[in-house]
């Protein structure tokens, strides 16, 4: 009597079929394994015994696992913050068509088809939870209320949840989710209520707002605003923006969308962030700090904070523009390539 090596690695006790005929089993035929052979009789495992090999050929472990799904689950940087923060390149002409174009960024599969590995087994939907969670792009207060539902029956996924991505109106009461993710290292605001709902529709910022924004320390905070209308409401959540913003102690990068306008109230809160070290702007953005309309220069307020190392600007290459600042904004200014937009600075523990 001898051990044989099945071919899916499993060894069992009996003697070896002969080689041409174990030769055609595979991975693939795991249902039908090798015969054992006792002396003249040929047996074959009973159906339970080839489920129990199956299951044990393809248990693999969890660390492998963990890295196999998180390739399939976790959102792309590109896919998370969106095309109002796209790098357009130089020679853009068309940014309204650009941004409307759902083809750039290239758009990651939706939620249904990226949660389908979480549907094969219990341990799987065990083990790809934490991915899936690392990242939430939430646009309607549905999506808001069943996000932070979800995470209050399951407390073991807070700490799995990094970036947060509210818009279409809901920022102003993204205070249940922020209070449930104490590890989140990026959060993005969107400051424009929906189009279909009129430029008023943008809501009160919520009672606890202002504390569930001083419960968190992120490392990137990225604010979008695509439109010039503004109101009582925006305004009230872009006070409590720059109250956030100079409080936080862990604030590294602040990145403004392509037609977001850098105001006062927003440079003198960057001038104080403690911890800030790049700001990224679009190069519309910077002409309009340029011009006749804007004084003093925003940019340059922002700049006067030490620590600040470098502002990105995305576009066209600042070179023109360098000239017409003062010297430590010229020295601060950086072209944003448009070849890798992800890969700038962008946190990823």
């Amino acid at each position: 009597m001898i051990f044989a090596e099945h071919p899916t690695g499993q060894a069992f006790q009996g003697r070896v079929a002969p080689p041409d005929r174990a030769a055609r089993f595979t991975v693939a035929q795991i249902g039908a394994p090798p015969a054992l052979y006792h002396g003249d009789r040929c047996t074959h495992p009973a159906p339970h015994d080839r489920l129990r090999r199956a299951m044990s050929a393809f248990c693999v472990p969890e660390e492998l696992l963990l890295k196999i799904l998180a390739h399939a689950l976790v959102l792309s940087h590109d896919a998370f913050s969106g095309p109002a923060f796209t790098n357009l390149g130089a020679g853009s002409f068309d940014l309204s068509r650009a941004h409307l174009a759902a083809a750039y960024p290239a758009p990651d599969p939706p939620l249904r088809d990226r949660a389908a590995p979480l549907r094969v087994c219990r341990r799987w939907a065990r083990v790809g939870a934490p991915p899936l969670y690392e990242a939430a792009v939430l646009r309607t207060h549905t999506q808001l209320h069943a996000f932070a539902a979800a995470l209050l029956r399951t407390p073991g996924l807070r700490a799995a949840v990094r970036r947060v991505r509210v818009g279409g109106g809901c920022a102003a009461h993204v205070g249940g989710v922020l209070r449930l993710a104490p590890r989140l290292h990026t959060l993005a605001l969107g400051l424009d209520a929906p189009a279909e709902r009129g430029f008023h529709a943008f809501p009160y910022p919520s009672a606890g707002l202002r504390g569930a924004l001083a419960a968190v320390r992120p490392r990137r905070l990225l604010l979008e605003r695509e439109r010039c209308a503004r109101g009582a409401r925006v305004d009230e959540m872009l006070r409590l923006v720059c109250g956030a913003v100079a409080a936080w102690d862990s604030l590294e990068r602040v990145d403004l969308s392509n037609y977001f306008t850098l105001d006062a109230a927003l440079a003198h809160a960057l001038r104080g962030a403690r911890a800030l070290r790049v700001l990224s702007l679009y190069d519309c953005a910077v002409a309009r700090d340029l011009s006749a309309c804007v004084r003093p220069s925003a940019v340059a307020v922002a700049a006067q904070n030490p620590r600040l190392a470098a502002v990105l600007c995305r576009g066209e290459d600042p070179a023109e523009i360098r000239a017409k600042y003062p010297g430590r904004v010229a020295e601060l200014l950086v072209h944003d390539t448009p070849h890798a937009p992800s890969g700038l600075g962008i946190p990823r523990d």
